[in-house]
């Protein structure tokens, strides 16, 4: 087990005998603990809102619209050609495959005169979009009726990796979102050329790979998730009075997300603070599904950090750990900051303790 240790001197005259050790969290100081993260690609942001993030990106509509596995045909497996992302009033579609992509990249080019890429969006319940506006003047919508409307991709499009753009969407009555949280969409893309008629892009792959999806094989049918996990920045602060017989935070950063469509975060760390002294211990185990993806020796310009406000000050000037990946940060006399950082072995049974001077 790593430690950081707590000591402090109080002052004296010449006769007063120098206590080795006292008491530098005082006991009943209440303190409020937030975690961060950063490290050489991503900025420092709480995890608050790194869930909010991570889950209301996880909420895409049609993660990876066009993906097929024809392996079975003798044929390739085709990787998702667009993520489609709805939410109340806009459509936003980004280009998923690589430049190196097998299927793909035989079509990377700019779409000329006559192309049209659709992409039917049939709703269960009626849609409120009345009209559009777009950032790539080669997309169209059309409102074909009240429950199905066509995205066009078309001539002038650069059909390449990295392409994206957003529709943004009028609605026809304005007193309603033209989307409505929870209604049921499904999709059909086509494909036409001057030479070619329109046809479904799965009817197109029966032709040329000889498998048997039939003409509504990709269609996709999904319900319409538009709001997100919303923690908000502070979302996992937590506040505990000092104890010393007891751990403030026991499991901190566990979450459930089931209710948002995502998962139980259990807690990351046990974290306890003495008089002297901060003592982490890591409680997830080698299976746990959230925590576990990122088990690894933390790399060069990552770090973890633990923000500590007291109510009250503390009397921390200086500290001491047996893990040298673990530095405290004194802030101000009312807040600490533990980094965990490069070299540090993120990984079930990881403990350690901060002795505090």
């Amino acid at each position: 087990m790593a430690m950081i240790s707590l000591f402090a001197f109080t002052a004296c005259d010449k006769d007063d005998v120098i206590l080795d050790e006292t008491v530098l969290v005082t006991e009943g100081n209440t303190v409020t603990v937030r975690n961060t993260y950063n490290d050489s690609h991503v900025p420092e942001i709480s995890f608050s809102a790194y869930l909010d993030y991570a889950f209301y990106g996880s909420e895409v509509e049609f993660p990876e619209a066009l993906a097929a596995d024809l392996s079975s045909a003798a044929g390739p497996v085709i990787n998702g050609l667009y993520a489609i992302n709805f939410t109340a009033n806009t459509i936003e579609f980004t280009l998923l495959p690589d430049s190196e992509d097998l299927f793909w990249k035989n079509n990377y080019r700019t779409l000329e005169e006559g192309v049209y890429d659709r992409y039917y969006f049939t709703f269960a319940e009626n849609h409120n979009v009345g009209s559009f506006t777009c950032d790539n003047p080669a997309i169209h919508l059309r409102i074909d009726s009240e429950n199905i409307i066509v995205v066009e991709v078309g001539e002038g499009f650069e059909f390449q990796p990295g392409a994206a753009f957003t529709i943004a969407l009028g609605a026809e009555d304005a007193a309603n979102a033209p989307i409505v949280q929870g209604d049921v969409i499904t999709m059909r893309n086509t494909y036409n050329d001057a030479q070619v008629a329109e046809v479904s892009f799965s009817s197109y792959l029966d032709y040329a790979f000889g498998s048997n999806l039939g003409e509504d094989g990709l269609d996709l049918t999904r319900g319409v998730i538009i709001e997100g996990v919303s923690l908000g920045d502070d979302g996992l602060d937590l506040s505990a009075d000092v104890n010393y017989s007891s751990v403030e935070f026991p499991d901190f950063l566990k979450i459930d997300l089931s209710g948002n469509g995502g998962m139980m975060v259990n807690g990351l760390y046990s974290i306890d603070i003495n008089e002297n002294s901060i003592d982490y211990v890591l409680l997830p185990d080698a299976n746990d599904y959230f925590w576990s993806q990122n088990y690894r020796v933390l790399e060069e310009g990552v770090y973890d950090r633990y923000y500590f406000t007291f109510d009250e000050a503390h009397g921390v000037t200086s500290f001491s750990s047996t893990e040298n990946a673990v530095n405290l940060r004194i802030d101000s006399d009312k807040i600490l900051v533990v980094e965990i950082g490069e070299g540090f072995n993120f990984q079930p049974g990881a403990a350690f303790t901060i002795d505090l001077k």
